[in-house]
């Protein structure tokens, strides 16, 4: 009696015979010329799929990350100028390394909403796409603003946009590490989770004189009006972009379906 493949062992690969399943460019080898698959596939059980699995979650880097951060924690002035300059090895690149900050930050925020129920875990775990793109630009205006307002430093527009992409994304994981802390303090009293936007943005405003401090080496009689300044035309353009979203969103779905 013969075995069809969907009665085989589920430990058999599913051979090609010669072709690519998955372009149809002829095989010469173990591996495909022309997009690279291998010319043997496993089929899925629990243990291809934990390989999978475990092969997927080892690309994010998990080691560099952390090296990144705590270089950024540490020696943040230093690190952006070796990085800026090619000292680049072992080290998650800024883009890189913001859109990770952004996906710990989602995900702490759901977990942290589904363990305690608090309005304020809600907006942040319902974050999308549009608000993703209004941070990216942000962060942007943030560099710019620091090639303003340091323009004597040796660093170009672009480098700034750079310096302040590694700036907010580490500001996001320094925000996951505070609600970490205070999540379990969050359980005894409420007023804990109430100031925890204050202290956030203390947080942020202290660590971004620290970042400057060390990166730019500015005086600290102008570094103080400088940041403040700074933080205020920050804010007001953040604030005014999501405002413009929420108003893009509402014209849009108020004109468009009456088109």
């Amino acid at each position: 009696m013969e075995i069809d493949d969907v009665t085989q062992p589920a430990t058999s690969p599913v051979h090609s015979e010669g072709f690519c399943l998955n372009c149809g460019a002829e095989l010469a080898g173990t591996f495909c010329a022309e997009c690279g698959q291998p010319s043997a596939t496993e089929r899925y059980r629990f243990a291809s799929l934990g390989r999978e699995v475990y092969g997927q979650l080892r690309k994010i880097d998990a080691g560099t990350t952390a090296k990144t951060f705590w270089a950024l924690f540490r020696h943040p002035g230093e690190f952006v100028r070796g990085y800026l300059s090619g000292k680049r090895v072992g080290y998650l690149g800024p883009i890189k390394y913001f859109f990770y900050s952004f996906v710990t930050q989602v995900l702490f925020s759901g977990f942290a909403f589904w363990l305690t129920n608090e309005r304020m875990f809600s907006t942040s775990a319902d974050i999308d796409l549009r608000f993703e793109i209004v941070s990216l630009v942000s962060t942007a205006f943030w560099g710019l603003l620091w090639a303003l307002f340091y323009r004597r430093s040796e660093l170009n527009t672009v480098e700034n946009i750079v310096t302040a992409s590694y700036f907010v994304a580490q500001v996001h994981f320094l925000s996951v590490v505070m609600q970490l802390f205070l999540l379990p303090f969050a359980k005894i009293s409420a007023w804990v989770l109430d100031y925890s936007g204050f202290v956030d943005i203390a947080l942020t405003i202290g660590y971004s004189f620290y970042f400057v401090r060390t990166l730019f080496n500015e005086r600290v009689l102008l570094l103080i009006p400088k940041q403040l300044i700074l933080i205020v035309l920050y804010v007001l353009l953040f604030v005014v972009t999501i405002l413009g979203d929420a108003f893009l969103g509402i014209f849009a779905h108020q004109v468009l379906p009456q088109a």
